[in-house]
């Protein structure tokens, strides 16, 4: 027993990669020398040792078998009383369940860790519970539920007067309120950080702590107070020795003192930053080579543009060395396309065109790198907070009916009393019946009073329920703009458009999409994926999401290529081996714009396109093709043509998807194609934003007073002559 032990401790405290097989061989042993055995201390071990393993499987990214072997862990742990291992274990199955993606799963099984470590006061547990669920919250982008389990941790952390967790909690809530850029409220947290630092003596973490107050000042435009206090991070890192803190204040007093154009102080500092980090890690170096470089760059702008080459080229200089780092040693694109526009506009400055244009490259690879992966991102955010809201939707339901059930419960039971006391009544003297008889009268109409007091109470809990879903649903409508491209975006093409788009209700199914492809191309796609609503706003972050690969990952140049690859996407995700009969996918156009050569091609799947010549002659562009993601579709019809025309015959382009053709009015008849293509007449000489106007005008005279059926996207492009085209 006394090897196993061993084993054990030897597995707590080995790296993540030996863990597995020191596990796996204490396994061996308590299996050889107590196969049967179910004595406490043995159960105890053998758990401890189901975790360990699933740990070690888990790092190698055996997750499937890591949950496995730790809910193994906690049966048997539970089921022989060791009630605090078998939480902790239960807490480790969560973060397992995270890792696979089931983010509801995971917060579901924290909360039970949290209800079972109060309700057994182990405070400890609960507190770092808080912490794993508040980090969960805050990572699918819901910070308000993160602060409010990170106030309990720190309630928690009061109580065991623990300064160490105080601190550590309160450093959390400061990270968060500065994300959302609430510096007030951050600067109280830090605060707080900073007083229970300074009574823990924890020099380690005091500069640190100095830095963040520095940092919160400055964001609030205090650069004074800022200056003071990343110089008391710079002295206090220095007395302790601690290298990184010291280096990290000192590029904080950098960038303070390229604010105040204080050259001399802020190049000090560089250097400091640049002498210890240029002796640690890799990670370290090309930070410090990128703060000097911006440093001389900024100093170089201070200067007239003759007199600018000498600090430009010193600049150049530590680009050129964090430049041999970037690409093998830094992982955050973020920071190396920031890095790299640099670069290209330093080398731009001193007309090095060859670099420039390298440097160049790097940068627009990383930055359409970083716009997919947050495209991705911000969808799989969106599923997680919708998944998560069901959840709790479906668990207020439960708790309601389970209500329900006991009033519907007590009531029978008041019920049978009422017989049985009737019953009672009659057989006794008249008297006494009467008595009874206005007794009872009197609990029926108490009963009435309490029955209609429930009524009321359920009213309330659905007019909550109703609240609560319309704030969802502005927050999924918050989530598909963010999705949809900027209005700066749309505005920064080079000609004359305009746009009207108009959801039926919060969220829609109908989107637009941009794409400069280089060169004088332009791709601009209108798309209505099936549905309205929450489910046509998932059919949308699907379609985006499939665009952005497309043309990211598989670099499709050609329309009908597109549209096949959409489509087949469309098949795989949404109807599996199931596909017989679905309908679901989009329709829409695909335009590609070559204003160098002054073409256009239009693909049409399942959509309609007009243009407009010189005269004002409407031209209608059917579809070229089926709709997107139609499995009913035979493979032999699978097949996409293209509309080709020349800019200098096109005077207008118009985009639409049928919603706004098909609005009925009062006597429930469609706009139709006469209605619209007499109102595309009528605007055919106003500007595209006048003529959108117009069109709005003539739709809801149509309308009335009726509501709308169904999402409106409405795009016009007013095309340049052939002798304004781009070069």
């Amino acid at each position: 027993m006394q090897e196993i032990t061993s084993l054990i401790q030897q597995a707590e405290e080995s790296p993540a990669p030996q863990t597995e097989a020191i596990a796996r061989k204490a396994i061996s042993l308590l299996n050889h020398y107590y196969p049967n055995n179910s004595d406490p201390q043995t159960t105890l071990f053998r758990g401890q040792l189901l975790d360990l393993l699933a740990y070690g499987l888990a790092y190698r990214g055996q997750i499937d078998s890591a949950l496995l072997w730790c809910d193994s862990a906690y049966r048997l742990l539970r089921a022989h009383g060791h009630i605090e291992k078998a939480l902790e274990v239960k807490g480790n199955l969560a973060y397992y369940y995270h890792l696979q993606g089931k983010i509801p799963t995971a917060i579901s099984i924290h909360k039970e860790v949290a209800a079972l470590a109060q309700a057994y006061k182990k405070r400890d547990m609960l507190f770092y519970t808080y912490h794993n669920l508040a980090s969960i919250f805050q990572e699918i982008g819901l910070p308000d539920s993160a602060i409010v389990l990170y106030k309990k941790a720190l309630l928690i952390a009061d109580t065991l007067n623990d300064l160490g967790k105080r601190s550590y909690t309160l450093s959390n809530l400061a990270v968060i309120y500065e994300n959302l850029q609430l510096y007030d409220y951050a600067l109280k947290y830090a605060w707080e950080v900073l007083k229970t630092r300074l009574i823990q003596k924890d020099s380690t973490n005091l500069s640190n702590t100095y830095a963040t107050i520095a940092r919160l000042h400055e964001s609030q435009g205090n650069l004074d107070s800022a200056i003071i206090y990343a110089r008391k991070a710079y002295l206090t890192a220095e007395q302790i020795n601690h290298s990184l803190s010291k280096a990290t204040a000192a590029a904080l007093l950098g960038v303070f003192f390229i604010t105040l154009q204080k050259w001399d102080s802020a190049h000090h500092y560089f250097q400091v930053n640049l002498r210890i980090r240029s002796k640690l890690s890799p990670i370290e170096q090309f930070k410090a080579y990128v703060a000097i470089a911006n440093f001389y760059q900024r100093w170089a702008e201070s200067f007239p543009p003759h007199q600018r080459q000498p600090l430009l080229y010193k600049a150049l200089e530590y680009i050129e060395r964090a430049h041999k780092i970037g690409l093998k040693e830094i992982y955050d694109a973020s920071s190396l396309e920031n890095f790299y526009l640099n670069a290209y506009k330093i080398y731009e400055s001193i007309s090095d065109y060859e670099k420039a244009y390298k440097f160049h490259q790097i940068y627009i690879s990383l930055r359409d790198s970083l716009r997919s992966s947050a495209t991705q991102r911000k969808a799989i955010e969106s599923k997680y907070q919708y998944e998560w809201l069901q959840e709790e939707r479906k668990l207020r339901e439960e708790m309601l009916r389970q209500q329900i059930t006991a009033q519907e419960k007590q009531k029978r039971q008041q019920l049978w009393i009422g017989f049985f006391a009737v019953l009672a009544f009659i057989l006794g003297v008249a008297g006494a019946a009467l008595f009874h008889l206005y007794r009872r009268t009197r609990q029926q109409r108490n009963q009435i009073i309490r029955q209609k007091a429930e009524i009321e109470h359920s009213y309330t809990i659905i007019s909550q329920q109703h609240e609560e879903l319309t704030k969802s649903l502005r927050y999924a409508r918050r989530i598909q703009q963010a999705l949809l491209p900027s209005i700066e975006a749309v505005q920064s093409l080079p000609f004359p458009q305009a746009l009207w788009y108009q959801p039926q209700g919060e969220v829609g199914g109908d989107f637009y999409w941009i794409r400069d492809l280089g060169q004088g191309k332009y791709l601009l796609i209108l798309g209505d994926c099936t549905g309205h609503g929450v489910p046509g706003g998932f059919m949308t972050v699907l379609s985006i999401t499939l665009i952005e690969k497309a043309l990211e990952i598989e670099n499709f140049q050609d329309l009908p290529s597109l549209a096949r690859f959409l489509h087949e996407n469309f098949i795989h995700f949404l109807h599996g081996d199931h596909s017989e009969g679905l309908r679901d996918g989009m329709e829409g156009s695909f335009v590609l714009l070559n204003l160098i050569q002054g073409t256009i091609q239009i693909l049409n799947a399942g959509a309609t396109a007009w243009w407009m010549d010189k005269n004002g002659e409407i031209h209608e562009l059917s579809d070229s093709g089926p709709g997107l993601g139609e499995a009913h579709i035979p493979p032999e019809s699978l097949k996409w043509g293209i509309h080709e025309l020349y800019v200098d015959e096109v005077r207008r382009l118009t985009l639409a998807t049928d919603g706004v053709r098909d609005q009925l009015n009062p006597n429930r008849k469609k706009w139709g194609r006469k209605g619209w293509r007499e109102a595309l007449q009528k605007a055919f000489l106003a500007p595209p934003s006048e003529a959108i106007h117009l069109l709005r005008q003539e739709w809801e005279n149509h309308r009335k007073s009726m509501p709308q059926i169904d999402d409106i996207s409405v795009w016009m492009i007013d095309l340049p002559p052939l002798s304004n085209k781009i070069a």
